[in-house]
């Protein structure tokens, strides 16, 4: 995420008519993520805005960031560094954590876990791309041996054409690229 955090510094009223106020405030702005509450890159940005009221001040305030500025461009540039080089360096520890939650049976969290690589780490996104099918396909197998399981209680416990259509309903659900296509 790239988040903010404002403070307002000082806040000074200007008398005459019309009445105006002034606001010093800090903009620190982070990139970072938010999952793991780990901060790649952070800078804070002085700024000075006017106004009739407080609100109007500390808009006035936000309007004078410039995008190109050269602090937000490094800042931008330090945290895509920074989260490359963290990818790079954890895409090991990353791939056996999701194997880990597979042993849990933690499909879900573990593909998820991997998906969350960017592409531009390439070694590690692909890396973490073949595991992902794997998973993938663990899942759906493990998932085919449960619903097999259940449509063989359904026709065990009524076979008549009711069972039959509550099985039928069983099987539709279950992935055509499980492994235990054959057995159905």
């Amino acid at each position: 995420i790239i988040t903010a955090n404002v403070n307002v510094g000082t806040k000074d009223i200007i008398a005459g008519p019309p009445q105006m106020i002034a606001q010093n405030i800090d903009v620190t702005l982070f990139i970072g993520d938010a999952v793991t509450n780990t901060i790649f890159s952070n800078t804070t940005l002085s700024l000075k805005g006017v106004g009739t009221n407080e609100n109007k001040a500390f808009i006035d305030a936000l309007k004078t960031i410039n995008p190109k500025n050269k602090e937000i461009l490094a800042f931008l540039e330090e945290g895509k560094t920074k989260i490359i080089n963290y990818y790079s360096t954890n895409c090991d520890y990353i791939i056996k954590d999701a194997q880990t939650l597979v042993k849990q049976q933690k499909y879900d969290e573990a593909i998820y876990q991997l998906a969350l690589v960017p592409e531009v780490c390439q070694k590690c996104y692909f890396e973490c791309l073949d595991t992902l099918s794997s998973i993938y396909q663990e899942k759906i197998d493990a998932d085919c041996k449960v619903k097999f399981n259940q449509a063989k209680a359904a026709w065990a416990s009524s076979q008549n054409q009711n069972g039959a259509e509550k099985v039928g309903e069983i099987l539709n659900t279950i992935n055509p690229l499980a492994s235990c296509q054959s057995d159905i």
